[in-house]
């Protein structure tokens, strides 16, 4: 990076240039260095001017959410912007945690609620009503992270009550697949991140000349 100045050398001494160079790379090392490194600005093919627009407006806007939350913390100095990219997930970990939390606090109503152990039993209206809140509750929060496949869905599902299952099943009052919850949620959130699918220009058709 180069500086330019329209003072005359004799204008700023070896301490002021000193400054300003300093001052430049601040520039670079702060917002840029967030927008290229923990934002992938660099990496980014969209070729609409708006698009861009829109994309720097919301990448500064997460810049400022992340200035504002590391300025709340006990050490704001040791806070990245990749710290605060998982608290962004906090939510879905809690949840997660709750409905592992709901199971295994009583075995026989989850086995009678998920797995249908009695041939031709059917819950009540009420009795089921939190399973469904549950699932409802899933779906929202998976959206705030803008994952709304169903397959990620039924993976969510899959994933937390096979934590359940093997929890219940081999240790039964303990904490040993309970203890995997954050870890699955985080594996999970960033898969169903990482499988978008690409973004591709639109494909430009040619108009026929008429006659």
């Amino acid at each position: 990076m180069g500086l330019l100045t329209d003072l005359a050398p004799d204008a700023l001494t070896p301490r002021r240039w000193l400054q300003a160079n300093r001052q430049g790379w601040g520039i670079e090392n702060g917002s840029h260095q967030r927008l290229d490194v923990s934002l992938n600005d660099d990496r980014c093919r969209v070729r609409s001017a708006n698009g861009l627009w829109i994309l720097g407006m919301l990448r500064r806007l997460v810049i400022s959410l992340f200035m504002e939350w590391r300025g709340r913390q006990p050490k704001p100095h040791h806070k990245h912007l990749t710290d605060f990219q998982p608290e962004l997930g906090e939510d879905n970990r809690a949840h997660a945690l709750r409905f592992v939390e709901f199971c295994t606090s009583d075995p026989a109503r989850y086995q009678l609620l998920f797995q249908r152990t009695v041939p031709g039993f059917e819950p009540t209206p009420e009795s089921f009503a939190p399973a469904i809140r549950a699932l409802a509750s899933t779906r929202e929060l998976l959206a705030s992270h803008g994952i709304t496949d169903e397959r990620h869905v039924d993976l969510s599902t899959a994933l937390i009550t096979g934590l359940v299952d093997q929890q219940v099943s081999n240790d039964p009052g303990g904490d040993r697949w309970i203890g995997l919850v954050d870890e699955s949620v985080a594996m999970l959130l960033a898969h169903a991140q990482s499988d978008r699918p690409a973004w591709k220009p639109p494909s430009r058709t040619t108009r026929s000349k008429g006659l």
